[in-house]
């Protein structure tokens, strides 16, 4: 009698462990489906022959399809990120809230704040909106100072592409400094930095930068073309 009943106990057991792992690959096979869908956006986003707004349109379509399956932090704010290219500024930055809610990860919260920053700025600059500008700007400034953000280099910036739009061309500069501070070999801060001295007449100071660009990017077309007017001053 103890056997049968051990016997009827490790069946159990059995039938309910094979249930669980059939559940269980049944979500990582979903998973994996949404993961391809996010994988087409981003191709997708790469394709532009048949021009930007079909790509990201279309690229939305593939990302609606993988959040059906899984609300990841990263599609939603991928998602965001396409509605803010489209125009549609007020859904994309909802949207980014619900990511940030649901992030939980303080590094890949830091992230979806820069991305957010970026396309406000983007959208302030181009509107000439000078509090979608700032609240960008604020949100970098406390990158900088977040422990968990990773590049605080970035978000400096970042803030020196807003004081040039705002044509205050010393504070760029001085940005520009900190964040090449933080990351010596930071190309497009040493190529920004000479575009701002340009600004400022500093010839010799925007060669020294061209210089330092081109010894660590000898490719760098743009770089090229900027030492070519720099010589010609």
């Amino acid at each position: 009698m103890n056997i049968k009943i051990c016997k009827f106990k490790f069946n159990a057991f059995f039938i309910l462990f094979l249930l669980i792992f059939i559940i269980g690959c049944s979500k990582q096979e979903n998973k994996k489906l949404a993961q391809n869908y996010y994988k087409m956006a981003i191709e997708e986003v790469q394709d532009t022959k048949n021009g930007k707004q079909y790509a990201y349109k279309k690229a939305i379509d593939y990302i609606d399809e993988a959040l059906k399956i899984d609300q990841k932090t990263e599609y939603l704010a991928f998602k965001a990120t396409l509605l803010f290219e489209l125009g549609y500024d007020e859904l994309g930055d909802s949207l980014f809230d619900i990511a940030l809610q649901k992030a939980k990860d303080e590094k890949l919260k830091c992230e979806i704040f820069n991305n957010k920053a970026c396309l406000l700025a983007q959208v302030g600059i181009l509107n000439h909106d000078n509090d979608k500008i700032d609240y960008a700007f604020n949100i970098w400034q406390n990158l900088i100072n977040n422990k968990d953000y990773l590049t605080p280099e970035v978000a400096l910036f970042n803030q020196s592409k807003v004081y040039v739009f705002k044509n205050d061309y010393e504070l760029a500069k001085n940005k520009l400094l900190k964040a090449i501070q933080l990351s010596p070999n930071y190309i497009d801060a040493h190529y920004y930095l000479a575009l701002v001295y340009h600004n400022l007449s500093n010839i010799k100071a925007a060669k020294n930068e061209i210089n330092t660009v081109l010894y660590l990017f000898p490719e760098h077309e743009s770089a090229k073309r900027l030492m070519q007017i720099l010589k010609n001053l």
